[in-house]
């Protein structure tokens, strides 16, 4: 009777025994996947350095950690992660993640001596099942967040310049601004020193309005381009129009005779887009920086 006591003792004890070690085996699988899980929580983590501490992690999840031996390959790329010595049994799981990449799992058992036994227990090809599933989340997770990354410093690029876009559509807006109050300051001085009856006023004013109100303005115009057009000779005239001087003196300083200077002004408002239109040109010249 002492003897079957001892007995169901014993099996008792062993049983609870490889519940115990069960246990132990579960506890260190759940603590493998966490550290695997771990790796999300690292900000701006790469590819590469994800890898190797996932690798890194996973030989403690199995029954015999120093020995166990990892290798993750991303396509052509292979981390490695465990010691030397010949392999004598292998576990392996393939996966593609979001950007196309195939991912290979292979855990393996090495020893110094083919002749070793040792092999995977059922659960730890289950344990690499739950872990692949694991590493596929974490590596979308990481191409994620570097997608996100990627596309918020190209918006960031976007809209500086933008902002330098809308400074320099405001200064160019000023800019104009300042040249149209200029020449209608001009234009209105000029014909305000001839004698004009009230008609004469009304048409000015009118045709004054509808150059303001149109956004692209002759008034407004770049002549920067526009003065690339004039020939030497009139670029030269331009300036002594510029300045206030008369036909007859200015073909006294060239020695030209007034009927040259004469057309040459009739060029030179041509090139500029004033003809036909009641701009003084000497008043108009005074406004322009480049000349």
């Amino acid at each position: 009777m002492k003897s079957y006591i001892k007995s169901l003792d014993f099996k008792k004890d062993t049983r609870e025994k490889q519940i115990e070690l069960s246990l132990e085996e579960r506890q260190k699988e759940l603590s493998c996947i966490f550290s695997v899980l771990e790796v999300l929580s690292i900000p701006n983590i790469s590819y590469d350095d994800a890898l190797r501490k996932i690798a890194k992690v996973i030989p403690e999840g199995f029954s015999i950690p120093n020995k166990t031996r990892v290798r993750i390959s991303v396509n052509n790329k292979e981390m490695i992660q465990g010691g030397l010595g010949v392999s004598v049994d292998s576990i392996h799981e393939s996966l593609y993640i979001n950007n196309g990449d195939k991912v290979t799992l292979i855990v393996e058992l090495f020893d110094e001596s083919k002749k070793s036994s040792v092999s995977f227990l059922p659960e730890e090809k289950k344990l690499l099942k739950g872990l692949a599933d694991v590493v596929c989340a974490v590596m979308n997770r990481i191409e994620m967040e570097h997608t996100i990354s990627e596309a918020y410093i190209i918006l960031e690029q976007k809209n500086i310049a933008l902002k330098e876009i809308l400074f320099q559509i405001e200064t160019e807006k000023k800019e104009n601004q300042l040249k149209l109050w200029s020449i209608i300051d001009a234009q209105l001085t000029d014909f305000l020193d001839k004698k004009i009856n009230v008609m004469q006023f009304r048409d000015f004013m009118s045709k004054l309005k509808i150059d303001m109100l149109q956004p692209d303005s002759d008034l407004v115009f770049d002549t920067k381009d526009k003065l690339n057009l004039l020939s030497p000779r009139e670029f030269q005239i331009s300036k002594y129009i510029k300045s206030g001087m008369s036909n007859k003196e200015i073909s006294d300083e060239l020695g030209l005779s007034p009927a040259t200077i004469e057309k040459h002004r009739h060029s030179i408002r041509r090139k500029l887009d004033l003809t036909n239109k009641n701009i003084n040109l000497s008043v108009f010249l005074r406004t322009i920086q480049e000349l």
